[in-house]
């Protein structure tokens, strides 16, 4: 097993001021203020709209620093895919024939779409803290970016073998969001260690090839906890929501209508009820906890859903459940994976 570290959503972020290196650990209830134009650099006053404004850094005393200590650690990743990475991955199946024949006669290039295929082949995969990964999967959701309503969670075990490259780098960008070996510097079992700014803010996070990963343990997420008194008070009000009555929505809007909108009552209890939950998590994941909600879920069904809320919550909550739940999981090698579904996990 690997080296598990402390899972803390609410600790404090480290800020490096690009004008003056001020460097220093801030609660987020300072960069909030800071964000809004609120706070200033504490040492050259600079605010938080100038370009030379301050970023995120990591913390020099995290175990990431030392490269020997890198491929001990356990990494994560979250997805809809239930076999990532795919070993057989082939960027070009889902590709029309049309969609082909376009790639090759927009580019004059006869092997257009071979090309293709061989550099999706080379984009870097991803790896985060646990706390990075679910915050990733909450950013999806938010932007209703997944076609799929099940995700996974991912615990990757790096190959020994592996080479990591020296440094912990700005986080590598494009205008996709993707970020290829070659430009990384590395190869297909080599590690690229950059600062995320997107989760987990100040993390060090890895993008890496397939080779550099060795195997991996993998649960459906979220854990679904037991029917409870909290469960079932969720559900209560779902149940009661079903049966109530729409009704004219009355905004400043309506009157320059042509026909009325109508409330859904349904939908707005749920969102109710999901606010209501986001208040017990940290003040920082609150905003996007609130724009995660699926309603796609509620087809599984009232119970269902009111647990589904729960398990959601408990993976910022109750990490150290759904590590246990992966503990009790065992590894996949690469080369061995296969497209088996991954259940959902009861928590006892």
């Amino acid at each position: 097993m690997g080296i598990e570290r402390p899972v803390d959503f609410s600790k404090h972020r480290i800020l490096l001021c690009r004008n003056c290196k001020y460097r220093a650990a801030f609660p987020h209830s300072w960069i909030d203020l800071w964000e809004q134009g609120k706070e200033t650099c504490p040492s050259c006053r600079i605010e938080s709209n100038h370009q030379r404004r301050a970023v995120y850094d990591w913390d020099h005393s995290d175990l990431i620093t030392d490269i020997s200590k890198v491929l001990n650690l356990n990494w994560y990743h979250t997805t809809t895919h239930t076999n990532w990475p795919d070993p057989h991955f082939d960027p070009a199946e889902k590709l029309t024939s049309n969609a082909k024949n376009y790639m090759r006669n927009s580019t004059g290039n006869p092997h257009a779409v071979e090309e293709w295929v061989a550099r999706q082949k080379t984009k870097a995969l991803h790896v985060g803290t646990y706390e990075a990964a679910i915050e990733n999967m909450l950013r999806q959701l938010g932007n209703q970016r997944a076609s799929e309503t099940q995700y996974y969670l991912y615990r990757v075990k790096l190959s020994k073998a592996s080479k990591v490259a020296p440094g912990v780098n700005p986080e590598p960008s494009s205008s996709f969001g993707d970020s290829y070996l070659a430009d990384l510097g590395i190869e297909s079992g080599g590690i690229y260690r950059y600062i995320n700014v997107h989760e987990d803010e100040g993390s060090v996070s890895l993008a890496l090839g397939t080779k550099a990963i060795e195997a991996v343990q993998r649960i459906a997420i979220p854990l679904l906890p037991h029917k409870s008194s909290e469960s079932q008070f969720i559900k209560n009000k779902l149940d009661h929501a079903e049966f109530m009555k729409p009704e004219p929505k009355n905004d400043k809007f309506s009157k320059i209508r042509s026909k009325p909108l109508f409330t859904n009552p349904y939908l707005d209890t749920t969102q109710l009820v999901w606010r209501e939950i986001a208040t017990s998590i940290p003040d920082r994941l609150q905003d996007k906890f609130s724009m995660a909600l699926d309603t796609r879920i509620q087809t599984a069904g009232n119970e269902y859903f009111s647990r589904y809320m729960l398990g959601m919550r408990d993976l910022i909550l109750n990490p150290e459940w759904v590590l246990k739940a992966l503990d009790d999981v065992p590894f996949q090698k690469r080369e061995e994976q296969d497209c088996s579904h991954a259940e959902t996990y009861l928590l006892d």
